[in-house]
């Protein structure tokens, strides 16, 4: 049995996605405040709640009492912009959240596998990162993120809870959300479609590594897999970068022809 936190998000969405193609029963947990139901698959049972409302996560208690249990944990505030705009509650579920999701999977006796993010890192001072890379977060976002890292490496040791963290970045695949901050492939793959010329910024010499939506899922499906009784931190990736520079392949092409770089 597999619980998924914000199953009706990108991310979560494709973790509950593969689990059931592998025959696991799913549950998936979430608000609906910026997932769509529509991205919860088939076969898996959707239960709105609140992570920071330790009531409504009770529902999911009753629902797999008995069975062996795993917590895929990807509810969260999960942008730099909206963290910012709403510091407050941005720490209230990344925080706040992630200590009653791990309250949960005590007494669920569950696996934990809790999605951080690589803000932690703050600006790099080594590539590639590392998991031992200094970190020094900038952003209120990366702040909260690195706090659901240390609730969750503290009450794991404290209560034998058995968990991990994986420090997304750049995740990118089907069900990306659309907006001014979303991801730069789905605004170049958006420009694509419409022959239109990307927007880059600077020079175009920027590199940026991204990993796709399913190599993330199955991180996540690995992780809780795991007996270790240890919680540790990771940063799955899909191992490619992109190079923005003017006619090179991140520039793409259309049915019109190859795309120029646009320079702001």
């Amino acid at each position: 049995m597999l619980v998924v936190t914000g199953g009706a998000g990108f991310i979560g969405s494709h973790v509950a996605e593969i689990a059931l193609s592998r025959g696991e029963r799913v549950i998936a947990v979430d608000d609906l405040s910026s997932g769509d139901p529509r991205n919860v698959p088939r076969g898996a049972q959707l239960v709105v709640a609140d992570v920071t409302r330790p009531e409504q996560l009770g529902r999911v208690i009753e629902l797999v009492r008995g069975e062996e249990v795993a917590i895929a944990h990807l509810a969260a505030v999960a942008s730099v912009v909206e963290a910012s705009r709403s510091p407050a509650r941005a720490l209230e579920v990344n925080v706040v959240g992630t200590a009653n999701v791990l309250e949960l999977a005590r007494r669920l006796d569950a696996y934990l596998a809790l999605a951080s993010s690589a803000a932690v890192y703050g600006e790099p001072s080594e590539l590639p990162l590392k998991e031992s890379s200094p970190i020094r977060p900038i952003s209120l976002y990366g702040v909260s993120k690195l706090a659901a890292e240390q609730v969750t490496f503290s009450l794991a040791a404290e209560h034998g809870i058995r968990a991990s963290a994986l420090r997304l970045f750049n995740v990118y695949g089907p069900r990306m959300k659309p907006g001014p901050y979303a991801s730069v492939v789905y605004n170049f793959l958006t420009a694509a479609l419409r022959c239109e010329a990307p927007v880059i910024y600077g020079d175009g010499s920027a590199t940026r590594d991204f990993v796709f939506v399913a190599d993330v899922a199955e991180a996540f499906l690995r992780a809780v897999e795991r007996s270790s009784t240890w919680a540790r931190a990771g940063r799955p990736a899909s191992r490619s970068s992109l190079t923005w520079s003017p006619g090179s392949p991140a520039s793409g092409s259309s049915p019109g022809g190859p795309l120029p770089g646009q320079g702001t």
